[in-house]
């Protein structure tokens, strides 16, 4: 039973991250076992707590998945956050490139350095790479920890000419305020919809309110989302459907876009 964790991590330690666990069933479908806006609340549901050393998250979080599957092959990592195996000080040809293919539509990267995501992503790259997972940016052949970025993987997941608008700031400024509110709630409908076409039980972990909230509210519903995108992007790997862009020392992989 082959299983993929899926990560949407914060460049900053204040800031809280998604993660997603997904699991291969007998048919060849996929489900949902575990979605979690933190790290924390996903470690509390194997029932393990929050290390204080930030370097042992990446142990926690693999044992966490293997307890939450009885055991499963956790076959591959897949996280949104710059990763290198050299030090990053500033944009990477993998960022270059992905820019150069989607910035058009609405999908460049952010500008690493230093200090964003800086000692979180060193800590993650060696921390997954001590227990088992080291970082690919080639091949894939068996555990590995791999680089990705959830917004043209979900523009491909939906078929979008164009970056698709479900983040809440992105909202407020995109989107006029007597709507904002029905369309935020339409797109995150399709995209866990959508989702649902290729992982069963998305829809039981990311919930939308039945009641109108502040839109502030909602910033834990995106992370997750990003998570389980980013397990997704997982998925099309293992299907050999999903290619690195970048180089020998950082790759960002994403889905294989279909032209028609």
């Amino acid at each position: 039973m082959r299983c993929v964790l899926g990560i949407d991590a914060a460049w900053t330690p204040h800031n809280n991250s998604g993660v997603s666990l997904v699991v291969e069933q007998p048919s060849g479908r996929w489900r949902a076992a575990a979605v979690a806006s933190s790290y924390r609340d996903f470690l509390a549901m194997a029932g393990l707590a929050m290390p204080a050393d930030f370097a042992q998250v990446p142990a926690a979080l693999v044992q966490a998945a293997r307890t939450l599957t009885g055991g499963g092959d956790l076959a591959l990592v897949a996280a949104d956050i710059p990763l290198a195996r050299s030090p990053i000080t500033g944009r990477r040809a993998a960022d270059d490139v992905v820019s150069k293919l989607y910035g058009a539509r609405g999908c460049s990267t952010h500008s690493p350095s230093t200090t964003r995501p800086g000692p979180i992503g060193v800590a993650l790259r060696d921390g997954f790479a001590a227990a088992g997972f080291p970082l690919a940016t080639r091949h894939v052949s068996t555990a590995a920890l791999v680089e990705t970025y959830p917004h043209p993987a979900l523009m491909m997941l939906m078929r979008s000419e164009r970056r698709v608008a479900y983040k809440v700031g992105r909202t407020h400024q995109d989107v006029p305020v007597a709507t904002r509110w029905a369309t935020f709630v339409r797109v995150f409908q399709a995209i866990v919809s959508e989702l649902g076409s290729d992982i069963d039980d998305v829809g039981l972990h990311i919930a939308w309110p039945t009641e109108r909230v502040p839109l502030s509210k909602l910033k834990p519903l995106e992370d997750m989302t990003d998570a389980v995108v980013c397990a997704w992007v997982g998925i099309q790997i293992l299907r050999g459907e999903a290619r690195p862009h970048g180089d020998d020392d950082a790759a960002i992989w994403l889905p294989i876009e279909n032209v028609e």
